[in-house]
């Protein structure tokens, strides 16, 4: 997704936390049922990579929803940055509408972590969700 000069940013509201926590917890239930583990913290990147390839076999076979896949991948690897880098979350507001994404406190950086999960379903050559995380979290280092 390309930035758009004359977006906003803003932070965001109970229900934008209330809506992640929502997909987190849908997202643990899926990976500590598909691992048979008990997860202690957030998936890291890698490990949504690891698993996401089992989610796009259960969307072919309809035990999954496209929405859910896209929600809680992308609400696991927003988080991760939230948790775990100078990253957080915030709603970028552009002509074509809201997107939740992540931005760095420092310097400024946005990613879009639900967006770059659905263009995953479409585009086999779009990022995985370690090297989306490397690239973002070393931009202007």
């Amino acid at each position: 997704m390309s930035i758009d000069k004359d977006h906003t940013i803003k932070e965001l509201e109970q229900n934008d936390f209330d809506w992640i926590l929502f997909h987190l917890k849908k997202l643990r239930t899926y990976l500590e049922n598909k691992s048979g583990q008990k997860l202690q913290d957030i998936p890291e990147p890698k490990i949504l990579d690891k698993y996401f390839p089992s989610a796009l076999a259960d969307l072919q076979s309809g035990h999954l929803n496209e929405d859910d896949l896209i929600n809680m991948f992308g609400a696991g690897l927003g988080q991760y940055f939230e948790e775990k880098t100078e990253f957080q979350w915030v709603i970028y507001t552009d002509k074509y509408g809201n997107d939740l994404a992540v931005q760095n406190k420092k310097t400024k950086v946005i990613g879009f972590p639900l967006s770059s999960t659905a263009k995953r379903l479409t585009d086999e050559t779009a990022g995985h969700f370690d090297s989306i995380f490397g690239s973002l979290t070393n931009w202007n280092s």
